[in-house]
Formats: C-alpha cells, sequence, structure tokens
C-alpha cells in the first residue's frame, strides 16, 4: 500500500508535459484564440491558464491582464504580441507568462524563470524550440549540447577543472611539500645533533 502512495505522489510530482488546447468559449477573457491554454498546477491548485492574450494584454498567474495593469510583473515583448519577454522581482517567466510559483520546472530567482521546461510539444528538458522532437534552441541560460540536449551555459566544456580548483590543488601541495621538507630538516639536522 505505502508502496502504491509513493508512484502515485511520484507520478503527481513528475507530471507529463501540458497539452496546450483551444481556449475559445471557456470564460478566458482577452485570450488569444488558438490553443494558448494549458491544465497546470499554480501554487498548488490544478487551473487552466492563458499562455498567449490579445496584443492588449499579458498573462499573469494564468490571466490575462491589461498591459499596464500588469506593470512591473510582466516585461511585454517588444511588439507586443500577447506574452511576456521577462518577469519583474517575485514572478517567474514560464511559457510566455509570469507567475509567482513555476507551474512546472524549478525557478530561478537570478533570472526570473522557471528551468526545465521543455517546449510545449517537446520532452527535451530547457529546449525552448523542438520542432519534429530534435531540439534546436534552448531556454535562456542553455546552449545545445552533445546528444540533442540543454545544458547550463556555465558548465565547463572543456571537461577539465576550473583555474581556481587546479590553484587550489597547488597551493594545497605545496603546503604538503614543505610541510614534508621542514620535519626532515628538522629530523636529520636538530635530532642528529643530539
Amino acid at each position: 500500500m505505502l508502496y502504491l502512495i509513493v508512484l502515485i505522489l511520484f507520478g503527481l510530482a513528475f507530471a507529463a508535459n501540458p497539452v496546450p488546447k483551444d481556449c475559445a468559449g471557456n470564460g478566458r477573457p482577452s485570450c488569444a484564440s488558438g490553443k494558448n491554454c494549458l491544465d497546470v498546477n499554480v501554487a498548488g491548485q490544478q487551473k487552466e491558464v492563458c499562455t498567449k492574450c490579445e496584443n492588449t494584454h499579458v498573462p499573469v498567474d494564468g490571466t490575462c491582464e491589461t498591459i499596464a495593469t500588469a506593470g512591473a510583473k510582466c516585461t511585454p515583448k517588444g511588439s507586443p504580441d500577447g506574452t511576456c519577454q521577462s518577469c519583474g522581482e517575485g514572478h517567474y517567466l514560464y511559457r510566455g507568462g509570469c507567475y509567482t510559483t513555476c507551474p512546472q520546472g524549478t525557478p530561478n530567482p537570478e533570472t526570473n524563470t522557471c528551468d526545465g521546461v521543455p517546449a510545449p510539444d517537446c520532452n527535451i528538458p530547457n529546449c525552448k524550440s523542438c520542432p519534429d522532437g530534435t531540439c534546436t534552441e534552448c531556454n535562456d541560460g542553455f546552449v545545445l549540447g552533445d546528444g540533442n540536449k540543454c545544458v547550463a551555459s556555465s558548465v565547463n566544456k572543456s571537461g577539465g577543472l576550473s583555474t581556481g580548483a587546479i590553484a587550489g590543488i597547488a597551493v594545497a601541495v605545496v603546503i604538503v611539500v614543505g610541510g614534508l621538507v621542514g620535519f626532515l630538516c628538522w629530523w636529520f639536522i636538530c635530532r642528529g645533533k643530539a
């Protein structure tokens, strides 16, 4: 029984990628027509959210707000298309909208984004564009790596140690060798006279 409960909780925590659906006629005012609605978990509640609004609105916590009302929560794209380009402090960019908690992925307070969110029709983490199941572009802060995967851009590509690690190892070696030489000098010079 415990095993079954663990499996259910594990399944809920790692739910499949939400599938976009049409928002028409479902009480989503200002949501752009087309497949711009998702069923996601927002702040612990399952709800339908709009990911793209009419050009005069932007999605904030899944609801379309006017650009003026959204204020610092959402910076709309340069040519307004009903989505956010970036989010203000306390909000995280998720599929074109700004949320106080990430419906999917991990909140990144440095970039105000939800990390690990695959493209709508893609199951490759941190992939922004995924035509035909092949990742062609990664989310901000990630680059396309080996095996069609998005890796953090801060990952050392050389596969070797960082400069700081090498310097730390060198200092440790100098201290150990210096201690050994000092001990041997004391052993043979000072102790030899006794």
